[in-house]
């Protein structure tokens, strides 16, 4: 395993710099200048920040330096021999051989970086602190629970404009929008229909990234509900299957390049998604759907797994699928349970559309609302097919 070792030039007092943030004050005399010499002979890549590095450039860039005394030669052979990694979001080139301007930083500006912190503090230490209980009637308001969407709606945004820089703006959308639906397809669904909005040229692959996740939630009930509950699967995985192929149809289409559309998109620059404000209007949303489940259960009673799976579906397709996938077993077979789980994926698909159809905008929107909603009727058309069917069990 290599050593990592940290050098700086510090004063008695523990500065390394001067008022003015200059350096040049630590200039070394001969011994101590053959001692830094030894001390990095060995080292085979140096790590630098911007200032650091354009100030030891010249030790390859400027050969009347090293030609001042044999330290000095000794000492640029020494640099020069050695691996270089930049690290830096302002340095656009490099100016000596050997130097590798580090990806990651480059692709971020100080601003997206900085975007980068307040996830971490509205993540690491606004969410701890966060009381985890019930508030308001039928304490239906956590704060923990509803901050959490916070997190996830602007995580999953920046995320997927990191994989944009790293991976290219449309392998980028699409590794974010299957990652990302792998957690929340509605997160993932109003961060596509921002990002439709704020980057017009890449409305094709977040339309594709949208359908893509709608697979993929039919994907994690499947798995899901068969944890809970393996005797569903019969009755359900027509309706989730059909849900499936139609959103992996529904891309496969929408990712065909198109004449009209002069072949592939254009290359684009991304610009920062990271909205506070939109995701906070996202959990104020979340915070009043919270509030409608408890007290339409109130006030309608008890009215079966599909009301119940209808009215859960519009906060957690997840626990909607756990809570009535375990229920077979005590409602005597699965036809009800595994119709009303259908149902409830395919109202949660509708609720996605609906958004789409607010968030959204042009080429986007179309095709993204058509895909929605192919995928929702072609599971409840499977799930009603599949109740009605004369299965000799029930």
């Amino acid at each position: 395993m290599s050593k990592l070792i940290y050098i700086a030039n510090v004063s008695l007092d523990g500065y390394i710099e001067d008022s003015d943030g200059n350096f040049d004050w630590t200039t070394p005399n001969d011994e101590l200048f053959a001692f830094i010499t030894d001390l990095v002979r060995s080292s085979g890549t140096y790590l630098y920040g911007r200032r650091m590095y354009e100030a030891m450039a010249v030790w390859e860039t400027d050969p009347a330096l090293a030609a001042q005394s044999e330290l000095r030669s000794d000492f640029a052979h020494v640099w020069q021999a050695a691996n270089k990694v930049v690290y830096s979001t302002t340095l656009h080139e490099v100016s000596t051989a050997k130097t590798q301007l580090e990806r990651f930083s480059r692709a971020l500006s100080a601003q997206e970086l900085n975007s980068v912190l307040e996830l971490g503090v509205i993540s690491c230490i606004v969410l701890p602190l966060l009381p985890d209980r019930g508030y308001g009637p039928w304490g239906a308001w956590n704060p923990f629970d509803i901050w959490l969407v916070v997190i996830l709606v602007s995580a999953f945004s920046f995320v997927g404009f990191i994989a944009s820089r790293l991976l290219g703006e449309r392998r980028g959308l699409l590794v974010a929008g299957l990652g990302g639906a792998l957690v929340s397809s509605t997160a993932v669904t109003v961060a596509m229909a921002q990002r439709s909005r704020a980057e017009p040229a890449l409305e094709r692959s977040a339309a594709m990234a949208s359908a893509l996740a709608s697979a993929v939630m039919a994907l994690r009930v499947t798995v899901l509900a068969g944890a809970a509950g393996a005797g569903i699967l019969p009755r359900l995985l027509p309706a989730v299957g059909a849900m499936a192929v139609l959103s992996l149809l529904a891309a496969w289409v929408i990712g065909r390049p198109r004449d009209a559309e002069g072949g592939a998109l254009r290359p684009a620059l991304a610009t920062n998604p990271f909205s506070l404000w939109a995701a906070l209007s996202f959990a104020l949303l979340f915070a009043v759907v919270l509030l409608l489940v408890p007290a339409a259960r109130a006030w309608l009673g008890a009215t079966g797994s599909f009301a119940a799976a209808t009215i859960a579906s519009l906060v957690d397709v997840d626990a909607m699928t756990i809570a009535i996938s375990r229920d077979g077993p005590t409602l005597g077979g699965w036809r009800d349970p595994a119709a009303a789980v259908s149902t409830g994926i395919a109202v949660n698909t509708l609720v996605k559309t609906a958004i789409v159809a607010v968030v959204g905008r042009g080429r986007f929107r179309a095709a993204v609302v058509s895909s929605l909603l192919l995928a929702a009727l072609g599971c409840l058309a499977l799930a009603a097919l599949v109740y009605f069917w004369p299965f000799a069990a029930a």
